[in-house]
């Protein structure tokens, strides 16, 4: 199973770029997803990162124009990052009705696959978004079940949520 990290660029930088790359690939890591940079900015990441192959994702939102996502498409060596929701992440109730029309208008312009995620929170959404995307990222929603869980039984109740999403997930394309 691939594992990526995910973040903002200051901690990595103030970290050392270089040093950061360097011990993420020694961890076996497989990807980075760097929330808040651009990839107007990402020279020196993708300077690390791409003879140690390790991918670099970066995100679209659905109000990203047509060239931004060209960019995008052009420089993201994973996976391109498709933003639910313009806002902020979290948990949501429901799925854009727009996010299809998002989803195919990135799909038309690269090759990559295609994750969805931002507010993404229950089984029904990751059914939706299984029908549009080649996969899903969850979070917020996660971190709000381990932080409002008690310790003794944190462990099992994020195993049977991941499996309950993970259920849902079964029409993603192979």
């Amino acid at each position: 199973i691939p594992l990526m990290l995910m973040g903002y660029y200051n901690p990595l930088l103030r970290y050392g770029v270089e040093r950061f790359v360097t011990h993420a690939q020694e961890a076996g890591i497989d990807g980075l997803i760097i929330v808040d940079l651009p990839p107007e900015e990402a020279g020196l990441v993708l300077k690390e990162t791409l003879p140690r192959n390790i991918e670099l994702t970066f995100l679209l939102g659905p109000t990203s124009t047509h060239e931004r996502v060209r960019k995008i498409a052009d420089v993201s060596t994973g996976f391109i990052y498709c933003v639910s929701l313009t806002g902020v992440t979290g948990t949501t109730l429901k799925i854009d009705s727009r996010l299809s029309e998002f989803v195919n208008r990135v799909r038309s312009e690269t090759p990559l696959p295609l994750m969805v995620g931002f507010g993404i929170s229950s089984r029904s959404q990751v059914e939706a978004v299984s029908n549009l995307a080649d996969g899903v990222v969850v979070g917020s929603a996660l971190m709000n079940l381990i932080s409002d869980t008690p310790i003794a039984c944190r462990r099992d109740r994020v195993i049977q949520f991941i499996r309950d999403l993970r259920g849902a997930s079964a029409s993603f394309k192979s």
